[in-house]
């Protein structure tokens, strides 16, 4: 169950000591030992074969369309591994898959390079984020019952 949830125009967080936090909205402590699940959507108007970059310290992985793309998972120091896949135009189904573990540092970083361009952040503009995230059933029912405790 997630304990923060929230939305960020890209992932650009480069290597930093684990005590500065993982940079949320809110300013909520994020330091060592968490996740990230990343969904979005990438807007894809020439089409060809992307290059797509993950650099990370710790683990993370890349899915387009379900598929993993770039795996960088593990306990390490601040890495880069990449992937390339043939990308139609449309809209594509992304995930990222992102863990800190223990403390030394943090970075998430991901990098595309669309075809004939160059390698960069991927940006906001290309980056469609899905619709308001679903409330998991427990949380609901959690919710629901705390209503009825404080009545």
């Amino acid at each position: 169950m997630p304990v923060y949830t929230f939305v960020t125009a890209n992932l650009n967080v480069p290597k930093r000591i684990y005590t500065a936090g993982f940079p949320t909205p809110e300013m909520q402590s994020v330091v060592e030992n968490f996740a990230i699940h990343f969904r979005a959507e990438l807007e894809i108007n020439i089409p060809g074969t992307y290059v797509f970059e993950l650099s990370s310290d710790d683990g993370s992985q890349l899915y387009i369309n379900g598929s993993l793309v770039v795996d960088n998972d593990g306990i390490h120091p601040a890495m880069s591994r990449r992937g390339r896949i043939r990308l139609g135009t449309g809209i594509h189904a992304v995930e990222i898959h992102y863990f800190q573990g223990p403390r030394e540092a943090i970075a998430l970083q991901w990098f595309y390079q669309p075809p004939n361009g160059s390698r960069q952040i991927v940006p906001p503009d290309v980056i469609y984020h899905p619709g308001k995230p679903q409330i998991p059933d427990a949380l609901k029912k959690l919710q629901q019952r705390l209503k009825r405790v404080q009545k």
